[in-house]
Parts: C-alpha cells; sequence; structure tokens
C-alpha cells in the first residue's frame, strides 16, 4: 500500500514553527539528520570526495577483491548487501563472521576518522552545530557537527555502562557550548568513530539493539542479561536509577521529531521499531515531520504508513529544501 504525502501550507508552517527560538533561545524540535546533510554540506563547500555508503562499501569490496561492477549485481537493499558484504569478508580472511564484523567496523571508522578531518570545518555542519538547538541526533556515525566547533568535548556516559556493551552508544554523545548561553548535544543512535565497537550496522548489531531498547522501556535493568559483578554493583550504589544518565531514547518517545537528509528505509527496523512504539506508548504523540524531495507521484513509501501521525514535506529540489532549512534556522524568532 502507497500513500500520498501530507504536503500543504499548513504543514510547511507548522514545521517552520518547530524550528523558531523560545524565550530561553532553544528551538522545540530535534532534528535528525542522516547522510544528506553530508552530501550537502560537501555541496556547498564545492568538496568532490563526496562520501556515501555505496562509496564506503566499494572500499570495502576492493579490500576483498570485490569490483564495482561485482557488487552492483548483488541486493541493492543496504542491509543485504551489508550481510553479503560481511559475509564475503569472513570468506576471503578466513575469519568467524563475529570477527568479521569487529574489523569490517574498525575499516568503516578508519575512513570515517579521515572524512571528519578534511570537512570538519563546512560551514553547514557550524551553521547546524550553532543553531541553537538543545539536542541533535545524528545517524552518521562521524561527528562532524560537533567538530566544526572548537566548544565541543565529547561524554562518553556511565562507565560500565548500565546495559552493557551493546547499550554504549545509548549514552555516547557531544557538547557544543555557543556564545548565547545554549548548550547542544549531539548524539549518535548508530555508534560513534570514536568506538569501533559502538557502531551499529548489520543484523546481530540490530537485534542487541532491539533487546536493549526493550530493556529500557521496562526498565528490567542489567541482571536479566547476566549476574551483576561487584564493580557493577557498586556502581550502582547511592543512585536512584540505573536510567539516571541522559540518553537520546527519551528524545525519541517525548520530543518532536525533524527527519532531515535521512533515507528512512525500511532496513532501519530497529529505528522504525522505536518510532512504532513511540505512537503506540503515549497518548498525545509529538509530532514526527519527514522532510525530503519530491517524488514522481508524490507518494510516500508504504512503510511511512506504519507509523500514524508521520507528516511528509516535500520539496522540488534539494537545493530549495535546503534553502529552506538554513532560513529556519537562521531566524532568531
Amino acid at each position: 500500500m502507497r500513500i500520498k504525502a501530507h504536503n500543504n501550507s499548513d504543514d510547511r508552517e507548522t514545521l517552520a514553527g518547530l524550528f523558531r527560538k523560545t524565550a530561553q533561545g532553544t528551538r522545540v524540535c530535534v532534528p535528525v539528520f542522516g547522510t544528506g546533510l553530508n552530501l550537502q554540506a560537501a555541496t556547498m563547500e564545492g568538496y568532490k570526495n563526496r562520501d556515501d555508503w555505496w562509496g564506503l562499501l566499494v572500499k570495502i569490496g576492493k579490500r576483498i577483491n570485490i569490483s564495482e561492477e561485482q557488487l552492483q549485481t548483488y541486493s541493492t537493499s543496504n542491509l543485504a548487501l551489508w550481510e553479503t558484504m560481511l559475509c564475503n569478508w569472513a570468506e576471503k580472511m578466513d575469519v568467524y563472521p563475529y570477527q568479521a564484523e569487529g574489523q569490517l567496523q574498525k575499516f568503516v571508522c578508519e575512513e570515517l576518522k579521515k572524512q571528519e578531518e578534511e570537512c570538519r570545518h563546512f560551514g553547514l555542519y557550524r551553521d547546524v552545530a550553532r543553531a541553537g538547538f538543545e539536542d541533535i541526533i545524528s545517524l552518521n556515525f562521524d561527528r562532524r557537527i560537533a567538530m566544526s566547533c572548537e566548544s565541543s568535548k565529547f561524554v562518553s556516559g556511565p562507565s560500565p555502562c548500565p546495559h552493557g556493551s551493546h547499550g554504549e552508544s545509548m549514552f555516547r554523545h557531544s557538547t557544543v557550548s555557543s556564545t548565547d548561553g545554549v548548550t547542544t548535544r549531539i548524539w549518535y543512535p548508530h555508534g560513534d568513530v570514536k568506538k569501533a565497537a559502538t557502531i551499529k550496522l548489520g543484523v546481530r548489531k540490530y537485534g542487541f539493539y532491539i533487546g536493549i531498547f526493550r530493556e529500557r522501556l521496562r526498565k528490567l535493568g542489567n541482571s536479566w542479561r547476566y549476574k551483576p559483578n561487584s564493580r557493577q554493583i557498586n556502581a550502582g550504589k547511592g543512585r536512584s536509577s540505573l536510567y539516571d544518565a541522559p540518553t537520546w531514547f527519551d528524545l525519541i518517545l517525548h520530543r518532536p521529531l525533524v527527519f532531515v537528509g535521512c533515507g528512512l528505509l525500511a532496513d532501519e527496523w530497529p529505528l522504525w521499531w522505536l518510532l512504532r512504539t513511540r505512537g503506540v506508548k503515549r497518548h498525545a504523540t509529538p509530532p514526527t515531520y519527514y522532510i525530503t524531495i519530491r517524488k514522481p507521484g508524490d507518494l510516500s513509501p508504504p512503510h511511512f504508513h506504519l507509523l500514524p501521525g508521520m507528516r511528509v514535506v516535500s520539496f522540488e529540489s534539494p537545493q530549495e529544501l535546503w534553502d529552506t532549512f538554513l532560513g529556519w534556522i537562521s531566524h532568531e524568532q
């Protein structure tokens, strides 16, 4: 089933309102950025080395003698393609699949760290970082938004992690302080290149993540996974809850979200699981907007129909989309 995208003047006006600054100098919504942010930042700077998912897979393929032409014959699903590359890597390197996964995580981090250093000065990242958002969610593994500002700091979260090693990325984020006193937190739900083990890619990692989400929702604590050691028990003493540390999880459930430069494919099933939970658990769900480029027939993907309240606002071109977005975050009121 395909549904028509909601795209009228009322939607766009309401969306613009979510970007207006409050009396405290902050903006109401939580923007969620994907690869589109990096592509646009590169376009604005005239940067030719436009890293993207496909380019990364091509580099992986070269390491295990898979040509780009051969890669094009594989599945078009990003998730299935990653799993295929992982299996090929395990076979070529003569390692177990879980070891291949760890090696690929490190490979991804090495490549993206190079991109961080080359692109951290791009103006779009700095504009976003200084726009006055209290929180930003980045579905990218890189930290370019934060690194565009000298005031950025990285927060690793509680140690030991209340959710175990698979839950570390629930807490990891960067902070950026602006001259007007607003501190912005930039979250990395899919993990970050500062620690390769936090990277979330593939069915196995996604499966672990769903378990962490359920643990968080039900406040099960870590005892359901394993018996806590003495260090973990002592770490919990004197605290009212294992869940005191800030995390992006609560933002997804309770704050207005605006997805910008995100594909939001059905492959992202942990994220869609959370968005569905957001709609089911709350009687008054905050608005969720998806900003995209108008497609033939102005139809949104079928899986969007599974999320009641998702509003799709489309634009005629990437230029119109980003010009409008920059206009919203440049307004002080």
